[in-house]
């Protein structure tokens, strides 16, 4: 499940009806809140084009983006010294209107990769199951496997100090229950959070929202 044309609290309402449904009928959510380090500076521009080309982008407007992409150097002024020029790689022009539709592009594929529930949102990833059977929980590592396997083919690497997962519900088994693994191939395990950050709210294992003012406490001390 991805979700088109939506926004955040969006987002957040498809998610929190599902996992509602689930825990209503006695069965558990296992929920992985995964992170691509430095997305948008690391869009390989070779694949970017290549994955272009795929969507039908062809011709004028294919050498345009690529003559817009490719054959750029930086340079960096300190002190009115001058670094040697760099190449320039990967990434998406930032702030730039082109920049974000151009990240999207390289991230279509993504939904096509699993068969658990999954939303993008720009950089971030939920995928998500829930747990009735051990073949459920052989399915979300199997997604968790593809979708690290495609990080590292699209040269985006997951941040496993920012990927989290949240088992959802008081009743019912778990993932790590059935399988005692949440890791992916080459053995990356995302670590288990009590709660998590939703747009606008905080959510915990059982969907409650009383630690959503804590964090807003902390801040205001500072």
């Amino acid at each position: 499940m991805v979700s088109e044309s939506h926004s955040c609290l969006s987002n957040l309402f498809l998610t929190l009806d599902d996992w509602t449904l689930a825990i209503d009928n006695g069965n558990p959510n296992h929920a992985y809140y995964l992170d691509m380090s430095k997305a948008f500076d690391r869009v390989n521009h070779t694949i970017l084009l290549q994955k272009l080309k795929q969507q039908g982008v062809t011709g004028k407007l294919l050498a345009w983006l690529e003559n817009y992409l490719m054959d750029r150097v930086i340079q960096v002024r300190v002190d009115g010294a001058l670094s040697k020029p760099v190449a320039v790689t990967s990434g998406v022009p930032q702030g730039s209107v082109l920049g974000p539709t151009l990240f999207l592009i390289y991230a279509n594929d993504i939904p096509n990769l699993v068969r658990c529930k999954i939303i993008l949102f720009a950089d971030d990833i939920k995928l998500w199951a829930s747990i009735h059977t051990s073949e459920d929980c052989v399915l979300l590592q199997e997604d968790l496997n593809a979708l690290y396997d495609w990080s590292l083919r699209n040269k985006l690497p997951f941040n496993f100090q920012k990927c989290k997962m949240l088992n959802i519900g008081k009743y019912g088994i778990t993932h790590t229950d059935l399988t005692g693994s949440t890791t992916t191939d080459q053995g990356k395990t995302p670590s288990a959070i009590p709660s998590t950050r939703e747009p606008k709210i905080y959510l915990d294992s059982v969907l409650e929202r009383k630690h959503k003012l804590d964090p807003v406490f902390t801040f205001a001390l500072l």
